[in-house]
């Protein structure tokens, strides 16, 4: 099957193939915080959740995130050895309510938390001998995703493992698309021949309930006039990196430097990063190329190594003037192999938007990684080499040049800047055609007898230009 011809459909969660959801915390934007010191996920069968690339993490009403959980497995006491998260909330004001909600990535999907918590400046909740309890509320979030470069005119797929009690959302319904579901079965249509344009994001949302393991069957894609097209379904419920498809991306169409990630244009250098649930965030008070500070739509990135371990578009207008990166940690999923451990020590990037290249950068303290580690650090810097003339009596002088280059030029005699005018004529001027006259004089008339009687040529009498007759006599 010719790959420029068909559509991936893959069933996902959160982030675009592949990749667990995109909850990233954001220390530098919120001001207060408080703590979740222990606390447990039970499913709705009362069972403790916890398994390698779970998260738990807790957002605002606007979907913000407000923490992101560690997993821990105490040493000690009833919960010994077992999984209980750890969570930093964030909040500018106190009374903020937030909500929870919880990955499970064995089946890939998202679970609303029945809880709540009204925040509390400082608070302390639960310990890992008294942990809060969390509670799965029984119902879940799939989100559909497509990727195609052909444009698609409806679709149709069951679905097998759960309940489903609703669609909506996603590319079908921008489209204006027609979508009904059953328990089983998911239809998308237009009834004026819309379409969805070719490209790759979230086909349709669908909310579940009865959550078993969830997998698609009976797939059928078709474009407007309803013939059918290639489509596939990856792996039931797992996400296959093959399938993560940037090239449909706008970002590639405007931007070869960037990919897109969940919507979001990223520098190629830094798509790669995952979300892990082990964290520390490196703050700098000023990130800094040639001494001019970042754009926002600058990029920092994390690296451990080769590897890019988070990154962060620097809008300071989004994080309360002073951002962070966070430094993804790794936390024994195969996804995470080859992020930092403790001790290790990130390195950093710059992207620069306006020229479309990545730097190195040099923070200007250097700290080692410690998982949930919130590091200050004053400022990150680039300096690039730029070649060019540094004399500033040269008219070529450049005040942006580090390096000169010998390339210093000055004024010709026409004032132009390295130019080739040479001084000429009589009276040494830039381009001039002037010549001296018989007497020597610059553009003078020419005449002899203006130049004194002692030049007058012999046989003349006198310097009016008279001369002797054949008798000696002047003008006889």
């Amino acid at each position: 099957m010719r790959l420029l011809t068909k559509i991936l459909i893959t069933l996902s969660t959160a982030t675009l193939f592949a990749s667990p959801p995109d909850w990233v915390d954001n220390p530098g934007a919120y001001q207060f915080t408080a703590t979740i010191s222990g606390g447990i996920v039970l499913n709705i069968a009362d069972e403790q959740m916890g398994e390698v690339g779970d998260m738990f993490a807790a957002f605002d009403d606007d979907g913000n995130v407000r923490g992101v959980g560690l997993m821990l497995f105490p040493p000690f006491g009833p919960y010994q050895g077992t999984p209980v998260f750890e969570v930093q909330l964030r909040s500018n004001d106190a009374g903020d309510i937030l909500h929870f909600k919880y990955y499970d990535a064995s089946t890939h999907i998202i679970f609303d938390i029945n809880e709540t918590y009204t925040f509390m400046i400082n608070d302390i909740i639960g310990n890992v001998e008294d942990p809060e309890m969390y509670n799965m509320d029984g119902n879940g979030i799939i989100e559909v995703y497509y990727s195609s470069d052909v444009d698609i005119g409806g679709f149709q797929f069951d679905v097998e493992g759960v309940t489903v009690t609703g669609a909506s959302g996603g590319a079908a319904e921008v489209a204006g698309f027609m979508i009904t579901a059953s328990s089983t079965t998911v239809i998308g249509f237009s009834l004026s021949g819309a379409e969805i344009l070719a490209g790759c994001g979230i086909l349709v949302t669908l909310d579940i309930e009865d959550i078993g393991e969830p997998c698609f069957e009976n797939t059928v894609i078709s474009d407007n006039s309803g013939n059918p097209l290639d489509a596939e379904v990856v792996d039931c419920t797992t996400i296959n990196l093959w399938s993560y498809i940037y090239g449909c991306s706008k970002c590639t169409v405007f931007k070869e430097n960037y990919l897109d990630k969940s919507n979001i244009c990223v520098p190629m250098d830094f798509a790669s990063a995952v979300q892990s649930s082990l964290q520390a965030f490196y703050m700098f008070n000023v990130v800094i190329i040639n001494e001019s500070e970042v754009e926002s739509d600058d990029w920092v990135g994390a690296f451990n190594g080769d590897v890019c371990v988070g990154s962060r578009l620097w809008d300071t207008s989004l994080c309360n003037g002073v951002c962070d990166v966070p430094v993804m940690g790794d936390d024994g999923s195969e996804l995470t192999e080859g992020y930092m451990v403790t001790g290790d020590f990130p390195t950093f990037k710059i992207y620069d938007a306006s020229s479309g290249e990545s730097h190195h950068a040099t923070p200007s303290e250097i700290e080692s990684w410690v998982n949930l580690a919130l590091v200050n650090i004053a400022s990150l810097e680039v300096i690039l080499s730029i070649p060019g003339c540094t004399d500033d009596s040269a008219c070529n002088y450049n005040e942006d040049a580090t390096v000169n280059d010998d390339s210093c030029l000055e004024n010709d005699c026409a004032g132009d800047c390295g130019g080739n005018a040479v001084l000429s004529g009589c009276d040494n001027v830039c381009g001039s055609t002037l010549e001296n006259d018989e007497c020597g004089i610059c553009d003078g008339s020419g005449s002899i007898y203006e130049c004194g009687c002692a030049d007058i040529p012999v046989g003349d009498c006198d310097c009016l230009g008279n001369v002797l007759d054949e008798c000696g006599i002047c003008d006889g």
